[in-house]
């Protein structure tokens, strides 16, 4: 049973403002310290790409060349988010036939 009460509280615009403004920055504050802060290992070059995917190099240009990988081209280079290969590997999915008849 909840021991909170029902009580009117009767203040002044500026008081009230004051309250909600705090009460807003301490939920944003938390949020923004809940979130994961970016490091050097979320971005990377065809390194990152290779050890994510298990694709070898040749491949990975390959899936560049025909923008069927997620990737980031800057001043001539290639760079790859960790977070886009990894949703890109979960979008693929692989479909298995049934040919269990074929055998028969």
């Amino acid at each position: 049973m909840s021991t909170e009460s029902n009580t009117i509280i009767v203040t002044d615009k500026e008081t009230l403002n004051k309250i909600i403004n705090d009460a807003v920055y301490r939920a944003l504050e938390e949020i923004s310290y809940q979130k994961k802060p970016p490091s050097d290992k979320d971005i990377g070059g065809i390194e990152l790409a290779m050890e994510i995917t298990g694709y070898a190099k040749s491949t990975i240009y390959n899936l560049v060349n025909s923008d069927k990988i997620p990737y980031i081209k800057k001043y001539g280079r290639l760079y790859f988010s960790r977070e886009d290969l990894l949703s890109f590997l979960k979008s693929g999915k692989n479909v298995i036939k049934d040919n269990t008849n074929i055998l028969k």
